[in-house]
């Protein structure tokens, strides 16, 4: 996915997926138009950013993860996510 620098979204910083049924637990309360998910300990995911569209995201079941409601997004779902530096609206 091709977002431009000026385009807002919600930052999700996770630790790894969840490796037994290859998903990642999103918090409902934070899922916003555009989300940005960067897996920190996950060395098989690398480093780079992933991206999720609010669409996507609430199409998948909730569960809770012991503490708050989350969304239960499978790996398959989710884009690499390239930000664009150039960008028409800077001048």
């Amino acid at each position: 996915m091709l977002l431009s620098k000026f385009t807002s979204c919600n930052y999700f910083e996770i630790f790894a997926p969840r490796y037994r049924d290859k998903t990642v637990l999103l918090a409902c309360h934070r899922v916003g138009e555009h989300n940005k998910i960067v897996f920190t300990k996950a060395p098989s995911l690398g480093t780079d950013p992933y991206y999720a569209s609010a669409k996507t995201i609430k199409k998948c079941k909730k569960e809770s993860n012991g503490s708050i409601m989350c969304y239960v997004v499978p790996l398959d779902e989710l884009q690499p996510l390239e930000i664009n530096e150039r960008d028409w609206r800077e001048i």
